[in-house]
């Protein structure tokens, strides 16, 4: 079981005990089932309903797209960086125009999936 306290509208703290609030303050239960889909990002209290609210899925893979997104293009960043400055440097490049391209191209499709 799981305590959410509510002060002035708003959600100040969801604990694991029942908590010793003033009077201004009111607590709501919810299973442990609820607060778990709140802990993981996957739904929210809504102070309306008294209740626990799933986001659509949607909205849940778009958002996990978009971290995979972003985590490819920190992971690419270096491989840019490294080739732009070998070309103004006038060396060798590590990659081959087609693979620099070929890059870019990845990096450009993944930063549309950024939200």
């Amino acid at each position: 079981m799981y305590y959410i306290c509510i002060e002035n509208d708003e959600i100040t703290s969801i604990v694991d005990h029942e908590p010793n609030v003033p009077e201004s303050a009111t607590i709501e239960k919810i299973t442990t089932a609820k607060y778990k889909i709140i802990a993981e990002g996957k739904g929210y209290y809504d102070l309306n309903k008294k209740d626990v609210v799933k986001y659509p899925s949607k909205l849940i893979k778009d958002d996990e797209k978009s971290k995979k997104a972003k985590a490819f293009l920190s992971s690419t960043d270096w491989k840019v960086l490294r080739h732009i400055r070998e070309t103004q440097l006038g060396i060798q490049t590590t990659l081959s125009t087609k693979e620099y391209v070929a890059l870019e191209k990845e990096r450009h499709k993944q930063a549309k999936l950024v939200k």
